[in-house]
């Protein structure tokens, strides 16, 4: 048995948080002794044999990681699995501090902060290389506890006596690859969307947030007003009709849009109604269009300049103004939620999507997506989900949020959102 009178007062805590309810099981048998040869007797053999047990594997356990090495190395680690981005499982000693926080083991992918690959590709390059022990961060779940704690903080990796990975993993480095890649772990389900109301559906989501108690960002809000002014309109009250009117009681040219694009994709809208909407959509293009070449300083000379040299992407860049609807990415909670407009979301894809980059524009071309168009709005939503509790966190307090590094699928993202939940930057890293 373990010499209590060696140990520490931290060392003497953990032992009796550990001890303490299997002794306590041998106490309330021991209290009520059994007649040999009954039923009672046969199940408390049985549960003292299985406390002796326990009492021997825990003694074992305190032993072997007082006196023993550590079984794992953070380099070996790397160099099985940790830099293929494998799905790990870690089970902790119960004796150790990673069980207090997590429970009995924790599983995700580790989180490797910027540069450290490169130099654990340096440690493991030579044949007999040093092992060392250290901290892991799992992008992933625990059995308790905080699934933000075991990205941030960790864990001791000798804490863990057992890992374990995924029987199908492939030794397929994502780190830094080059060409297009495709968003991992998807499933695509084919609707017939004939069948479907896209009007009706937004509207059916959005009314049931605002009844939820949810905060909706002003395009959402103003949205709704849209709905009840076309389709209940003796509803309308105080709130609604400053979203929805100008200083002189007529439709805003955000109100406007919407109403018409309401009323023509119903067909409720009249000839003169479809006539107007045409203006309304080339107003708010050439709106957009302007936006695009002030903001990177070419002037409507610079933008008429990459029509005629450029006419592909510049064609790419219409159909954007074009169709780019303000949008809410992520609702992480009933306060908080992450959106983007026209002007952030063209100043990330104008200078990380080659196909949008503004040739000679003053803000220039950053790392580009190695993803398709369609796909990098998908990727956006994904990470932001990923990393819900933190954004929430930040934001709750009113301050900026910012990541400077967030590792997905092979790349590092530099993430910026605005205390108003608006996305500010979102692009990949060098």
């Amino acid at each position: 048995m373990i010499d209590f009178t060696a140990c520490s007062a931290q060392d003497l805590d953990i032992y009796f948080e550990i001890y303490y309810p299997i002794l306590q099981q041998y106490a309330e048998l021991t209290a009520r002794p059994a007649e040999k040869g009954s039923e009672k007797h046969t199940s408390d053999t049985y549960k003292f044999g299985f406390i002796k047990q326990e009492m021997k594997r825990l003694t074992d356990e305190i032993k072997k990681r007082e006196t023993g090495p550590s079984e794992f190395s953070i380099e070996e680690l790397y160099k099985s699995g940790g830099q293929y981005d494998h799905f790990l499982i870690f089970t902790f000693y119960k004796t150790s501090e990673a069980y207090k926080k997590y429970g009995d083991y924790a599983c995700g992918t580790i989180q490797y902060r910027k540069g450290e690959r490169e130099e654990l590709d340096l440690r493991i390059c030579v044949e007999n290389f040093e092992k060392t022990n250290g901290t892991v961060c799992l992008e992933g779940r625990c059995d308790k506890g905080s699934n933000l704690q075991l990205r941030t903080e960790g864990f001791i990796l000798s804490e863990a006596f057992k890992i374990e990975q995924t029987a199908r993993a492939t030794y397929v480095r994502k780190y830094k690859t080059q060409g297009q890649k495709k968003i991992p772990n998807q499933i695509t389900i084919n609707v017939d969307s004939r069948k479907l109301d896209p009007i009706a559906l937004r509207q059916y989501v959005l009314e049931h947030y605002a009844r939820d108690g949810y905060a909706l960002k002003d395009h959402d809000t103003l949205a709704l007003a849209c709905y009840k002014y076309v389709f209940q309109y003796e509803h309308l009250d105080d709130q609604d009709r400053p979203l929805l009117l100008d200083a002189n009681g007529d439709l805003n040219d955000a109100a406007k849009y919407l109403v018409l694009d309401i009323k023509v994709s119903k067909k409720i809208a009249t000839k003169d109604e479809v006539s107007e909407f045409k203006n309304v959509i080339f107003k708010r293009l050439n709106s957009r269009l302007d936006f695009v070449a002030q903001h990177y300083g070419i002037g409507k000379n610079g933008l008429d300049k990459v029509r005629s040299t450029h006419f592909r992407r510049y064609l790419a860049l219409v159909s954007e103004a074009h169709w780019f609807e303000d949008e809410t990415l992520a609702v992480l909670s009933k306060q908080i939620s992450v959106y983007w407009n026209w002007e952030r979301y063209i100043h990330i894809y104008s200078r990380h999507y080659p196909d949008l980059n503004i040739p000679n524009s003053t803000k220039g071309s950053g790392t580009p997506f190695q993803y398709k168009l369609k796909d990098i709005r998908q990727m956006v939503k994904i990470i932001l989900d990923d990393l819900r509790d933190e954004i929430i966190a930040g934001l709750s307090h009113g301050n900026d949020y910012e990541k400077k590094a967030y590792y997905y699928n092979g790349n590092h993202y530099s993430i910026q959102i605005a205390p108003d939940g608006r996305l500010m930057a979102f692009h990949p890293r060098d």
